[in-house]
């Protein structure tokens, strides 16, 4: 029977723990989602030849060798492009993750689907809230309004910011500027205006990949790679609207 290591922290002493308990022999590592990824070496030698489950993130050049649990990405950032579409926005700063990881760039992919790639600024962020703050800032010192009616933030720490953004400079959400996210924290539904966002099944993503990764411990064979997608939702609450003729 294998062992395990799991971590729900992304700090780096958490990482090398997790790597170190590869190397030592353990057969999985459970990362989370806020695991970023070590050096495709590393990646190498925590699979040790055997499917590993990996919660939400596809693992670079080791998808023949993975057992993926993920939300579908893709399919949230068409929802939020429909519905901006819908609401007659044609102007929309898209605000990605880091280009470095899969789930962010599906999110875009997706959104672009959807909206199409006509009157779509796209500049990467960090997943945190104070980089969509200071890309909307930015923003909106290079135009602001005049080129953008919406912002598609592709989490909601960053659609956060955005919002505290556009606030500080004048600007209402959603009267003059329509913002969107992605995740449906459980602060999304709390804050004002309330925020339209995607639901991942966050708590179905961790319940799939931890019954994958007991019965690769409990199992005397080794289950094959595969993939589990999972269906998501989209969320309209109050800080999209229709577009409005400038005041």
């Amino acid at each position: 029977m294998g062992s395990s290591c799991a971590t729900r922290s992304s700090t780096p002493t958490a990482r090398t723990a997790i790597w170190n308990c590869c190397a030592a022999g353990s057969s999985t590592a459970w990362c989370t989602p806020r695991d970023r990824r070590p050096p495709r070496a590393g990646w190498r030698r925590c699979s040790g030849g055997s499917p590993s489950p990996w919660p939400d993130e596809v693992v670079p050049g080791l998808l023949e060798q993975t057992i993926l649990v993920t939300a579908d990405h893709r399919a949230g950032g068409r929802l939020i492009g429909q519905h901006l579409r819908e609401l007659g926005h044609r102007r929309v700063l898209a605000i990605s993750g880091p280009t470095d990881l899969v789930s962010s760039l599906e999110r875009i992919a997706g959104f672009r689907e959807a909206f199409g790639d006509a009157g779509v600024t796209e500049v990467e962020g960090a997943f945190v809230e104070r980089s969509g703050y200071h890309l909307v800032a930015a923003a909106l010192e290079d135009g602001g309004p005049r080129r953008f009616t919406a912002v598609f933030a592709a989490n909601d720490l960053m659609a956060l910011g955005a919002i505290a953004a556009l606030e500080d400079a004048g600007l209402r959400v959603p009267d003059d500027v329509s913002v969107a996210g992605f995740d449906d924290i459980m602060i999304a539904s709390r804050v004002h205006p309330r925020l339209t966002t995607v639901h991942q099944p966050a708590y179905d993503v961790g319940r799939t990949a931890g019954a994958q990764l007991l019965s690769y411990v409990h199992r005397d064979e080794v289950p094959p790679a595969s993939r589990h997608i999972l269906p998501v939702r989209l969320k309209v609450r109050a800080s999209t609207a229709p577009v409005r003729p400038p005041r």
